[in-house]
């Protein structure tokens, strides 16, 4: 697989992983406090892989910080239950894997990709070295 194969799409492991969680969730692998426990941890932990992974890194770890908050107050705050706590998860990863997806991923056909004087994130030209 080339430079632009699904191996560096971070955001698009982490949400594909997280959707896998989501589903352990909802069919009750774990019993409920665990899975509190799991949910919460699995989201921070995946998104500050991508954050890692991903440049730049300031919006996944934005996202990642908002999908742990989301999470955790659905596990711990408002007490959900495992197929609702599964929900919120897939809910939270789909947008913010998009969120981030879009970020951190050159649309395709931007001027940045013709020309590689042009910067990806303002699409204008870089300032002189």
């Amino acid at each position: 697989m080339g430079r632009n194969g699904f191996r560096f799409y971070p955001a698009a492991w982490s949400g594909a992983l997280t959707t896998v969680l989501a589903a352990l969730v909802a069919f009750k692998v774990f019993p409920q406090t665990t899975a509190d426990y799991v949910s919460a941890a699995g989201v921070a932990v995946l998104g500050l892989a991508t954050a890692f992974l991903a440049r730049p890194w300031v919006v996944p770890t934005i996202a990642a910080a908002i999908g742990t908050f989301l999470t955790s107050l659905g596990g711990f705050g408002l007490h959900l239950s495992d197929a609702q706590l599964a929900g919120v998860m897939g809910v939270v990863t789909m947008v913010l894997t998009w969120v981030v997806h879009s970020n951190v991923v050159p649309n395709a056909g931007s001027p940045a990709l013709a020309d590689p004087q042009l910067s990806p994130l303002v699409h204008g030209p870089l300032p002189p070295a």
